[in-house]
């Protein structure tokens, strides 16, 4: 669920929005991003972004760690699993990205850059374990292209795909692998 309000010109676009999202049991997130663009007709479009998000985790069981009941007569019961307390995270990130759009009489071919990086996080769960740190370096990047199909005149069907490769010292240093998935959308504009 979200909200955003939008203001525009001929050259920029302003935008301001919000979303919440919950898997109704264990996870919720809230997002806060301010957008803007701008339009050149020799150059491209331009913009950037500044985005806030907090995520919310309930109480889970966590790895066993040996420990068992056993009933009155010495047999085994049950396993003993530790409870891990609720968390949450919050993370600043920023994004800058480039398009230029190639018209034609039936398609508008855009090619697109998208750079991504988280700045500062915070995490909490009430022990030890709190911090908050700048992040190492880290870029996701996504580059492909967006087509517009003029199927008539009012009638427009959007097609991208992208590709993302990220670079992340601190996530490879722990053992994480991030996969590098190529993305495609399709969506549709009826203008009255």
């Amino acid at each position: 669920m979200g909200y955003g309000f939008t203001r525009n010109t001929d050259k920029r676009t302003t935008t301001i929005q919000s979303f919440y999202s919950t898997d109704f049991d264990f996870q919720k997130d809230i997002t806060l991003s301010f957008i803007d663009v701008f339009r050149t007709k020799k150059f491209g479009t331009f913009g950037y972004s500044v985005i806030a998000s907090k995520s919310f985790w309930g109480t889970y069981e966590g790895e066993w760690e040996g420990k068992y009941t056993v009933d009155e007569n010495g047999d085994f019961k049950d396993l003993i699993y530790p409870q891990m307390p609720a968390s949450s995270e919050l993370s600043y990130r920023g994004m800058v990205m480039y398009t230029y759009t190639l018209k034609t009489k039936r398609v508008n071919i855009s090619p697109q850059i998208f750079a991504m990086s988280d700045i500062y996080k915070v995490f909490k769960d009430g022990t030890e374990s709190d911090l908050a740190y700048v992040d190492d370096f880290n870029l996701d990047l996504y580059y492909g292209t967006s087509i517009d199909w003029k199927i008539t005149k009012r009638f427009v069907l959007n097609t991208n795909i992208r590709y993302n490769t990220t670079w992340d010292k601190l996530s490879e240093s722990v053992g994480y692998k991030k996969s590098n998935p190529i993305l495609f959308m399709i969506g549709t504009n009826f203008q009255f």
